[in-house]
């Protein structure tokens, strides 16, 4: 595990989100539902290691971005599906030739 975060997604009272990136790309998405309904996903979502990300939330959703040693900066989406919540590609942001390693996100009504 390179990066970790957590989510309390209290704002449905729906549980919480854990997500993590290893040294080989891949994200993990643990879901931990107040009905029991705790899922597991595993996503290649980079080529290298994952080393940041940091979750947000608008009238549109629940969304994640990750950064990697590849240089790529991803965004996620958090659906609710039918067995709880899922994590969707929605679009590659940014392309670097260096690799990533922080993500600061300022969401409007940030002090």
């Amino acid at each position: 595990i390179e990066w970790l975060s957590f989510l309390p997604l209290h704002m449905k009272s729906e549980g919480y989100v854990i997500v993590a990136g290893d040294e080989n790309g891949r994200l993990l998405y643990v879901s931990f539902g107040t009905n029991n309904d705790d899922e597991v996903h595993v996503v290649k979502a980079h080529s290298s290691s994952i080393t940041c990300g940091e979750f947000f939330s608008c009238l549109m959703g629940v969304f994640l971005v990750t950064g990697s040693e590849d240089g790529s900066v991803v965004l996620w989406e958090l659906m609710k599906g039918k067995n709880g919540e899922r994590i969707k590609f929605v679009q590659n942001l940014l392309q670097e030739d260096e690799g990533i390693t922080c993500i600061s996100l300022y969401q409007e009504g940030d002090k």
